[in-house]
This record gives structure tokens, sequence and C-alpha cells, in this order.
């Protein structure tokens, strides 16, 4: 029997373009006023707008830190990188560095995020288990 995650959200803004990236993990995570589609997929990237604004969210369906996780969390940041290049509108001319710095600032954001708080979510247990 597969194990259920819980519901987890993070956000990481890309400062440089004003751009703000979303990223639910779980199998409920996606707020049900998103029409982000999950039906069998382990992963999923959209652009939403809202009001003229543009975001870009990612959909995990688990991310527990084994090698298929982390790849498939890499797989889907960078297709969030090509949503980038098409929501700043960028034209012929852009690097493969391009790629690689927005890749490489997501991976390392998304991780500290989720590693933070699975890092107080831990030292909670210690803590309550002292009591």
């Amino acid at each position: 029997m597969e194990k259920k995650t819980e519901r987890r959200k993070y956000f990481v803004k890309i400062p440089i373009y004003n751009v703000q990236t979303e990223m639910y993990i779980g199998e409920e995570s996606v707020p049900s006023t998103m029409d982000i589609k999950t039906d069998g997929l382990d992963g999923s990237v959209q652009v939403l707008e809202k009001d003229g604004i543009k975001k870009i969210v990612i959909w995990l369906r688990r991310m527990e830190w084994t090698t298929g996780d982390i790849g498939m969390m890499v797989h889907e940041l960078y297709h969030a990188v090509n949503k980038l290049y098409l929501i700043i509108g960028a034209t012929e001319g852009i690097d493969e560095e391009f790629w690689a710095y927005h890749l490489q600032y997501l991976v390392v954001e998304y991780s500290k995020k989720i590693n933070s708080k699975k890092i107080r979510k831990s030292q909670l247990k210690k803590v309550t288990t002292k009591l």
C-alpha cells in the first residue's frame, strides 16, 4: 500500500523577473480553486493567470527525498523554467546558462523550504517526546 504524503505547499519568487512559483506536494494538495491536472501523473507544471498576473504552479505527488522523487522534482522544475521563458517573453539569444541558473535556483530554494519544514517537524517530535 502506497504511503500518502501530507498536504504541503511552498512559494518561491524568481526576483529578477518578479515571477511567483508555487509548489504543492501530496495527493490532495492542490486547492480546489485551481484547475491543475494530476490524474495519472506524478508531477505537473502549469501557468495560472489571475487578474493579469501569471504564476507557475508545480505539483508533485510525493517528495520523500528518494532518488526517484528528487529526479521528478528536477524534471518538473525544468518544465517550470520553460514556463518562465514563455512568461517573460524571452527571445532568441538565451543561452544554456539561463536554463542552468534558473533550474539551480529553483532546486536550491525549494529544497531549502522542503527541508526546513521537515527539520522543524522532526524537532517538534523530539520536544514532545521528552515532555
